[in-house]
């Protein structure tokens, strides 16, 4: 993570009516991701020190539309990249006596390797075969196909052709699976995800009969 603060303004205000100048005040050194690819999102963390009880926090995105801060008011939050280029991650602080503002800073480069994945169908009564189709949609052209299922009774993926697998599945569950793209040196790129509702066989037996998915009809 990236804690390297590019730069640092401390504007403190020290009520003297109240309390004595030189009282301990709120600090921070904010982190973000040394890198992001377009698309992809990642953790903001202020790493606070005495912020007191009614501390407040500013996240800004520099410039604007490179990005957007999930919750911006909060000391960690998602940061999601949008933009290719270098953003700095501005964070303002408050502990309601002293206000200390730090940045980190992110490079985001161009996602070039997308997929899309499909399944066919979407909604499937248990014994039918289901095709996940997952596709290359951005300007890199994907050499392999990575499946995984992430959700639901695990079912047994068969790859039959480049960018399609197939399954049956045994039992009603609410499945989901996701597909990346590997590039010809191995490096992948964000996930395609989809989701497969299986439901009970209105016959009480699987419509396929547990035909072969390598050969679905």
């Amino acid at each position: 993570m990236n804690r390297r603060s590019t730069s640092a303004l401390w504007l403190t205000v020290c009520l003297s009516a109240l309390l004595p100048c030189g009282c301990t005040s709120i600090s921070i050194e904010p982190s973000c991701p040394d890198a992001l690819r377009v698309g992809e999102s990642g953790i903001l963390a202020a790493h606070e020190d005495n912020p007191g009880e009614i501390a407040q926090y500013a996240w800004e995105v520099l410039p604007s539309d490179a990005g957007t801060v999930e919750n911006p008011d909060q000391p960690q939050t998602t940061f999601t990249a949008l933009q290719e280029g270098t953003v700095v991650l501005r964070l303002t602080a408050s502990d309601g006596i002293y206000r200390v503002q730090s940045q980190c800073t992110t490079l985001i480069t161009a996602l070039t390797l997308t997929v899309t994945l499909e399944a066919t169908p979407d909604a499937a009564e248990v014994g039918e075969t289901v095709l996940l189709t997952c596709v290359s949609v951005g300007p890199t052209e994907a050499a392999e196909f990575i499946f995984t299922q992430t959700g639901g009774e695990p079912v047994e993926l068969t790859d039959f052709l480049p960018g399609v697998a197939a399954f049956v599945p045994e039992q009603a569950d609410d499945l989901s699976f996701e597909c990346v793209g590997a590039d010809a040196a191995g490096v992948t790129g964000l996930p395609g995800s989809v989701s497969v509702l299986i439901t009970e066989a209105a016959d009480g037996g699987g419509r396929d009969g547990g035909r072969d998915p390598r050969n679905p009809r």
